[in-house]
């Protein structure tokens, strides 16, 4: 992330005597921008005082959402995903007030539908009370994580299956999996694919979600140790598709340590909810564990999150470019050629000779992505208990 410096007098000054320069301003504790109010937060060799603070994050959100790149793409609804938490709460503020700043100008976004999924189910005795932090004059749409399974009962030929509920349904596809990390990628896929068919629904050609800086270099991170790294450029791009919808990150440019001061000078109501991997320890979950680096390694350099982006921003794998690049069924991420084998070939597999078959196994991992892989080895033979929108489209890359 890129902040606001003093400007330039004119002098041909090198790196170190600019720092000085910065460092002297900043320690007065007088807001780098305006120069007149104190300063209230410290971000990366700038100090802002709380009305630039908001100043900037309107206009860094307001840019994200109109590039130059983007004047292709076609007008319509935007679908806000606000998962009642500070930054999607925090995004679901600025769009609001970039539109009814816009009111009366022309804007790609012809109307604002606010999406909230609804993850009680994962916590038993658990409420939603998300809904309280919503706010502005638009349509709002809740749907439980566990309609993903809403149309299954009707493909199960067994009467007791069908007697099972959608949350029976999550619970038993997220209990299938051994490892915690395997849960909560299900989990973001699931979210993923009802916010899509919302979109669909709601005639909503564009979904604004809240990752901000801060959780994207944890996802980059994170990404990376689960065999993700060919869909990297998706992953930290403030645009991305998923078939017919458009995906942009507006927060990708506030840190959470921003975000918690917006939040805070905004006066904005966040109602903390317990997540599935509340209170867990760092070491339950590759993301977990990454994000506890990220963070303990953000409190004595501050500038991780921006070294972490900068690095994933210059990675380039020809995701989008390379032919016979299919998109995950699962994950919606980019499939690369070849990567069952690839992955078959650097797997260690038991010496022990195999059982002839009459007919080798079916292998329905084969149209997963690598990442996605290595869930589907996790589950093993539940691979059945997974929502029918990934079982048909397997069926499809077969």
């Amino acid at each position: 992330m890129q902040c606001e410096t003093p400007e330039d007098d004119g002098s041909n000054n090198d790196g170190p005597v600019r720092q000085i320069r910065v460092r002297e301003l900043t320690a007065s504790g007088i807001c780098i921008k305006c120069k007149k109010a104190k300063a209230i937060i410290f971000l990366h060799y700038a100090v802002f005082c709380g009305e630039c603070l908001k100043d900037k994050a309107s206009k860094q959100f307001r840019h994200a959402i109109k590039q130059q790149s983007m004047d292709h793409l076609p007008t319509g609804k935007v679908m806000v995903a606000c998962s009642g938490g500070m930054s999607s709460s925090l995004m679901l503020y600025l769009m609001n007030e970039s539109f009814n700043r816009n009111k009366y100008q022309r804007s790609r976004f012809t109307g604002v539908v606010v999406c909230h999924i609804d993850e009680s189910a994962l916590i038993e005795g658990q409420q939603d009370v998300s809904l309280g932090t919503m706010m502005g004059d638009h349509e709002y749409v809740v749907r439980r994580l566990e309609d993903v399974f809403a149309d299954e009962a009707a493909e199960k030929s067994d009467p007791a299956e069908r007697q099972k509920t959608p949350r029976e349904r999550l619970i038993r596809s997220l209990s299938s999996a051994s490892k915690m990390s395997s849960r909560e990628d299900l989990i973001q896929y699931y979210r993923q694919q009802l916010l899509i068919q919302v979109a669909r629904e709601h005639s909503c050609p564009y979904i604004l979600l809240g990752d901000s800086a801060t959780r994207t270099a944890i996802k980059i991170i994170s990404g990376v140790c689960k065999g993700r790294g060919f869909g990297l450029p998706a992953l930290v791009a403030s645009e991305s598709t998923q078939g017919d919808v458009i995906i942009l990150k507006p927060m990708r440019d506030l840190t959470s340590k921003e975000v918690a001061v917006l939040a805070q000078l905004c006066e904005i109501n966040v109602n903390t909810v317990r997540s599935f991997d509340t209170g867990l320890p760092a070491k339950s979950s590759i993301d977990r564990l990454t994000e506890d680096f990220i963070l303990g390694l953000q409190v004595d350099f501050p500038s991780t999150t921006s070294t972490v982006l900068k690095t994933g921003f210059k990675v380039e794998t020809g995701h989008d470019s390379k032919a016979h690049v299919t998109q995950c069924p699962l994950c919606g991420g980019a499939v690369e050629p070849a990567s069952h084998e690839w992955r078959s070939s650097h797997t260690v597999s038991s010496l022990i000779p195999p059982i002839p078959l009459s007919s080798p196994p079916k292998d329905s991992s084969r149209g997963l992505c690598y990442g996605c892989q290595n869930v589907a080895w996790d589950l093993g033979d539940n691979t059945n208990d997974l929502p029918s929108f990934v079982k048909n489209a397997l069926i499809r890359e077969d």
